[in-house]
């Protein structure tokens, strides 16, 4: 795929297609055949007073999921993929409790490692090149915090991967806010204050309990790949200091990234 990717997405789709018409053929069909049967069904249960059909296990799993919300279905085009970090599948079985599952959804453009297991299963993970610094990144944000007194966290696209100061357990995996990965897409530093009211959540779900914060994101070949956060609950107003030090860390960061 590193070589030749145009072409192998181009062969992806084609298939895609060709076993998509096939399925809508067969379901359009008034009476099925044999080969029909066998290609959708995986067993059939005869019973006295009933029969009970299995289906093939993915064509059973497409069928369980039904529609999808308006919103899911939007992450299908590039416009809507964009803002849709996560959401939820419930899967309907008979006789079973339904399973709901967390997705995760890939968006156009994230960076993605892929792993196979024993049985030949392909498992596909979001590749985070932030979290490639791992204890580095860990380091920087105490040695700012060591500096200052204030709170530091470093995440990368979705969430922090390295926190100094306060509660760690707090912010420590928590995915980020949807206003600071705005200002990662638009490169947009950022010094907040309760006081002056621009103050913004910064992780999901955040209750803004700050009384100001500084957010710079983090460069890598023109890229955004993460973001410096420092923040306080008893300072009301963060300055040039804090701004050039994270812009610093930032910065360094990043040029760690391109080497």
């Amino acid at each position: 795929m590193t070589f030749d990717k145009r072409n192998t997405i181009i062969r992806v789709n084609r298939i895609a297609k060709t076993a998509i018409g096939i399925f809508d053929e067969v379901l359009d069909k008034d009476k099925l055949d044999k080969p029909d049967l066998e290609l959708i069904i995986d067993k059939i249960y005869v019973y006295e007073d009933h029969i009970d059909v299995k289906l093939k296990p993915d064509i059973d799993n497409l069928l369980a999921c039904g529609a999808l919300p308006e919103t899911e279905q939007a992450a299908n085009s590039p416009e809507g993929i964009a803002d849709i970090a996560k959401t939820q599948v419930v899967q309907h079985a008979q006789n079973r409790l339904d399973k709901v599952y967390d997705v995760n959804v890939v968006r156009e453009g994230d960076p993605l490692e892929i792993f196979t297991d024993r049985d030949g299963e392909v498992i596909l993970k979001k590749y985070s090149p932030i979290g490639e610094l791992g204890d580095f990144a860990k380091e920087y944000a105490e040695s700012l915090y060591q500096a200052l007194g204030h709170m530091t966290a470093i995440c990368d696209k979705d969430a922090v991967i390295a926190v100094a100061g306060g509660s760690k357990r707090e912010m420590m995996d928590k995915p980020i806010s949807d206003e600071v990965e705005r200002m990662m897409k638009r490169r947009e530093r950022a010094v907040l204050s309760r006081t002056q009211g621009n103050m913004v959540p910064l992780l999901s779900g955040d209750t803004m309990d700050y009384g100001s914060a500084v957010v710079v994101p983090i460069l890598a070949g023109g890229d955004a790949i993460g973001a410096v956060i420092m923040l306080s609950r008893e300072v009301e107003n963060m300055g040039e200091v804090e701004l050039k030090l994270c812009e610093t860390a930032a910065h360094f960061m990043g040029k760690q990234m391109e080497t």
